[in-house]
């Protein structure tokens, strides 16, 4: 889906140039996020690791929750990142129309061999609210637009009352089930996400998002995903979700949530909770992991002669802390 947008994008670039109405559109272009605004920090090391290419825990050895846990930041961060192409569409060029209370960037693309004709309407609904929509038609059968993604965005003002770039709170919805209508859709990219955020200056930001059926390739099913976030300043924080899981990390298959937690030079622990239908009981795992994220201490309640390291001295976090998703 980005890369024909993109290509849709570059088209519309070879014909934008200077145009009085880029400076009336600046308060349309404050009315959309900026992809900082909606992205989740974990602490990485220099490259990520799979929780896959992990058979079981090993003490001193990266930690698996550790890579997990970024492993879902990943995921939160592509819809961050359709946000991003969406605001360098409205800054970097000029809108087709606009009015004193909406802005339209297109009918943009289709042509050559791009198959899809996008559209970008920016609309202010309050003070300094703004909704903002982005739809698609197929130039092979033509119809009506269809809404790939859509969302409401306050931005953050100073103290003279001006909007603060990359910071503000609203929420978005993108929309794969709708993108499958359009020409060269993913198969595999299938249901909703639906992203909350608030992030503004000298405060705790947060974000949450809903998955819902969308596709676990693994499994080959249709899965429902929760996650929520915060971001403290300083640089510590903490990563929440809650899925349908796989049997992994040694657990039995079921419904698994998670709870990360991290200080600023990265050293965190994870706590996780599993109920299975085939489990007597729920199961319970937690891991911590030093500033480098070699793990430190692990507790498996279902098997116990596995477990290492001593959670007072060896977790920065010395107790468990469940997920309440």
């Amino acid at each position: 889906m980005t890369r024909h947008i993109a290509f849709s994008l570059a088209l519309a670039g070879l014909a934008a140039g200077c145009h009085p109405k880029i400076e009336a559109a600046d308060e349309f272009r404050r009315g959309v996020p900026r992809e900082e605004t909606v992205q989740v920090e974990i602490p990485k090391r220099g490259q990520a690791l799979t929780v896959e290419g992990q058979s079981r825990a090993l003490q001193g050895l990266p930690a698996e929750y550790w890579a997990l846990t970024f492993g879902v930041s990943s995921i939160i961060n592509g819809g961050a990142a359709f946000v991003g192409l969406l605001v360098r569409t409205v800054i970097a060029h000029p809108p087709t129309t606009i009015s004193a209370d909406q802005a339209v960037w297109g009918p943009f693309g289709g042509q050559g061999l791009d198959p899809i004709i996008w559209k970008v309407t920016v609309t202010r609904v309050g003070d300094h609210k703004y909704q903002y929509t982005f739809e698609g038609q197929s130039r092979i059968n033509p119809g009506p637009f269809v809404t790939v993604l859509a969302g409401t965005h306050t931005a953050a003002l100073d103290d003279q009352g001006d909007p603060v770039e990359g910071f503000g709170s609203g929420s978005f919805t993108l929309d794969w089930d709708a993108r499958q209508k359009l020409p060269l859709a993913n198969p595999d990219e299938v249901g909703t996400a639906t992203y909350s955020y608030a992030r503004m200056p000298g405060e705790t930001a947060t974000l949450s998002a809903q998955f819902r059926q969308v596709k676990d390739k693994d499994k080959n099913k249709l899965v429902d995903v929760d996650y929520a976030y915060t971001h403290h300043l300083g640089g510590s924080g903490t990563m929440d979700f809650s899925y349908d899981a796989a049997a992994q990390l040694g657990m039995a298959d079921g419904k698994a949530s998670v709870r990360s937690r991290w200080q600023p030079n990265g050293a965190g622990r994870s706590d996780a909770k599993l109920t299975s239908s085939s489990l007597p009981g729920p199961a319970t795992a937690s891991e911590c992991w030093n500033g480098v994220f070699a793990s430190q201490y692990f507790a498996r309640s279902w098997a116990p002669i596995l477990n290492y390291g001593t959670e007072a001295t060896d977790c920065v976090y010395p107790t468990a802390e469940f997920s309440s998703l």
